[in-house]
This record gives structure tokens, sequence and C-alpha cells, in this order.
């Protein structure tokens, strides 16, 4: 018997994605503050215009993860 799947082209996420996922998670859960998570995503907090692109992927990342599970960032859900 063989068996077929269909899996989209992009199945893994990038590494930055990765990297912007884990920061916004460990965040979420009070584990590392915003400068370490910014730190993560290669971020520095002196730059105004770094901390504006993270709130800008914090909240596209929070709104897209709410949408899926509700609450969401369980380990169980992804």
């Amino acid at each position: 018997m063989k068996i077929k799947f269909n899996l989209p082209n992009s199945f893994v996420p990038v590494e930055m994605e990765f990297k912007y996922y884990c920061a916004i998670k460990l965040l979420k859960a009070n584990h590392i503050n915003k400068e370490e998570a910014m730190n993560i995503c290669n971020f520095k907090i002196s730059n105004k215009e770094d901390i504006k692109k993270f709130n800008t992927i914090f909240d596209i990342f929070e709104k897209r993860y709410l949408e899926l599970c509700g609450n969401g960032y369980s380990d169980e859900d992804f």
C-alpha cells in the first residue's frame, strides 16, 4: 500500500521565523525580558527602528497565533 501526502513547499519555517517565534513565546511566558527577546531576533534595544520592527513582528505573531489557538502559545498546539 502506498500513501501520498501533499505538503506545502514551506513546510518548515526558516530559521529567522523560528527565532522570532521562540523569542515571543519566551517573552509571553515571562522567562525573558524584552531586551533579551530582541537580542534573540538580532535587534538592538538602543535602536528605535529595531524596537519598532520588533513590536510589529510581535503584533503580527500575536494576532496570528491567537487566531489559530485562542490563548495560544501552548506547546501542544505547535
